[in-house]
């Protein structure tokens, strides 16, 4: 399983997963084409994150 599956799994499980590092967030969010917004709350990016994932 490459990285990016490994830490698509790791977000997506249930329940929400409470050692998801802000870095493995930035390398999701990068392999899937989204840009980090300086300044967010990191809860509401990953949020959004996960509608553009459709999980």
């Amino acid at each position: 399983m490459s990285k990016k599956e490994n830490l698509l799994k790791k977000l997506i499980q249930k329940p929400k997963p409470t050692n998801f590092t802000t870095r493995e967030l930035d390398t999701l969010m990068k392999n899937y084409g989204c840009k980090k917004i300086e300044g967010g709350a990191e809860d509401r990016v990953l949020d959004i994150c996960m509608k553009l994932l459709n999980v």
